[in-house]
């Protein structure tokens, strides 16, 4: 801010120069115009012209030089600093916003996978339910035996019913 920039030392002293300048050449004003008022025109004119006069405006011009080219360096710093704090904080928001993206990418890829194969476990249920239902269906008795090991792997209600029957000795098997 403006306040700030007077603070500066650089600043300050242009500003300082030129106020202490203008305060002097105000009152020599104010003289010559009293010396005009009075009637001594050739008193206020000679003020006017005077060496002392022609340096307070020199100092004065030098004051507001040096305090103009020093507020303007301040505040192009000042500038410049801001601009880089907005190109770095743009530069955040861009990466901030491409991880954003790549992260709802990510979570939409998975959960269209996540859908896919909920949809392929629930068409694998409704295949397995429904093989159970025919295999259990067939009045013959069938079973699923492991070839390896002889062990009945599955049977439907019709070999169940049938090996019940076996075990409580209400049927015996005919050998060929």
């Amino acid at each position: 801010n403006i306040v700030s920039m007077y603070e500066d030392d650089t600043v300050g002293a242009g500003a300082v120069l030129a106020t202490l300048a203008h305060t002097k050449l105000d009152k020599m004003e104010s003289e010559a115009l009293d010396l005009v008022r009075r009637g001594d025109r050739k008193a206020a004119a000679a003020l006017l012209c005077s060496p002392e006069y022609e340096e307070q405006k020199q100092v004065y011009q030098k004051g507001m030089t040096g305090f103009v080219g020093n507020a303007r360096g301040a505040l192009e710093s000042r500038r410049d600093k801001d601009i880089t704090g907005i190109v770095r904080t743009l530069a955040e928001i861009g990466v901030t916003l491409m991880l954003a993206i790549f992260a709802w990418l990510v979570a939409h890829r998975l959960r269209r996978r996540l859908a896919d194969r909920m949809r392929t476990e629930q068409k694998l249920t409704a295949f397995a339910q429904e093989w159970q239902e025919t295999f259990n269906a067939i009045t013959d008795g069938v079973c699923i035996i492991e070839k390896a090991t002889g062990r009945i792997l599955q049977c439907n209600r019709g070999m169940t019913g049938l090996l019940k029957k076996l075990l409580s000795g209400r049927y015996t098997l005919l050998e060929r």
